[in-house]
């Protein structure tokens, strides 16, 4: 096919590619979360407070490339976007084109354009 590139920077992940006529190149957020806050814990911070509590990775690119975190994935479409996990959600921020992003708690595919972003939540 035509020749892809892109740019993936800002966060650890890991790198798969799916099968057929149309493969595409899946980069997955990998990069370990704190468990999230229940509820307001009063008293000293535990270990898990002060552990990292979101992981992001920015893309730059055209091609058949998507970034998976954990409540949804992105799609490029010829585009900069960023990818951020944290404990509201799966958020994916656009500053220039756009992407399809596939929401799995809502089973639903919305297109988010520059300047704006979309929040899968976790509930």
């Amino acid at each position: 096919g035509k020749p892809q590139r892109a740019t993936f920077y800002g966060g650890i992940f890991k790198v798969t590619q799916t099968r057929g006529a149309k493969p595409i190149t899946d980069l997955a957020l990998v990069e370990p979360l704190a468990k999230c806050p229940k509820g307001k814990a009063k008293g000293k911070a535990s270990v898990a407070a002060k552990k990292k509590k979101s992981r992001k990775l920015w893309g730059n690119g055209k091609g058949s490339f998507r970034t998976t975190g954990k409540y949804s994935a992105a799609t490029v479409r010829g585009t900069k976007w960023l990818v951020t996990d944290s404990c509201a959600g799966t958020q994916t921020r656009v500053t220039k084109g756009s992407v399809a992003v596939r929401d799995f708690r809502r089973k639903k595919n919305v297109i988010v354009r520059a300047g704006k972003q979309y929040l899968a939540r976790k509930k």
